[in-house]
């Protein structure tokens, strides 16, 4: 587990998007250039979306934003969306597993 990526209160609410991009990136072995800003194109995440493999990268990722696009398979969305929809996690098991507290919904308002 990567903690190095979260915020050192280690909630997943105080931590910015590029962070959590970042750590989406690498948790799905996606190369990208950690340096370079503005969009790069990148593999997609969705491998099941790409049958014989996404061989010419379709997504493309803002670490300025911490925003992915697919534009193969319309898989789009910041690193907690990316999380919700190829992992099913909700917003306490993605919470839990970068060693969070339980969120209030005052904060979780905050960041959403």
């Amino acid at each position: 587990m990567v903690m190095s990526h979260f915020s050192k209160d280690k909630s997943l609410f105080n931590t910015d998007k590029e962070q959590l991009m970042t750590y989406v990136l690498d948790h799905y072995d996606v190369r990208y250039n950690p340096a370079k800003r503005g969009w790069q194109k990148v593999r997609c995440f969705n491998e099941v979306a790409h049958i014989g493999g996404d061989k010419n990268p379709s997504g493309s990722v803002s670490l300025d934003y911490g925003y992915y696009r697919c534009f193969a398979c319309d898989l789009h969305g910041d690193g907690y969306e990316i999380l919700r929809e190829l992992e099913h996690w909700g917003v306490k098991q993605v919470n839990e597993a970068f060693g969070g507290e339980i969120v209030s919904t005052d904060e979780r308002g905050t960041w959403l």
